[in-house]
């Protein structure tokens, strides 16, 4: 669900003014809304494991350990 309120937002833009001109860089302010959606849920994701290991939550273990 994130950046469903940004990517909606960049989708209402309208697609021509009142004087019947096409709203100007429409486009491409939707395609920099989805990319910057897809980079940020991406970096968090990819970067979490990294943070989880530096504050400590999880040891890191080399084998299995069985009961």
């Amino acid at each position: 669900m994130r950046g469903v309120i940004a990517l909606a937002a960049a989708m209402s833009l309208p697609q021509t003014l009142d004087n019947g001109d096409a709203f100007p860089q429409r486009d491409l302010l939707i395609l920099l809304t989805f990319c910057m959606i897809l980079v940020t849920l991406a970096a968090q994701g990819l970067s979490l494991p990294f943070f989880i290991r530096r504050v400590g939550l999880v040891t890191p273990s080399t084998e299995l350990e069985s009961s």
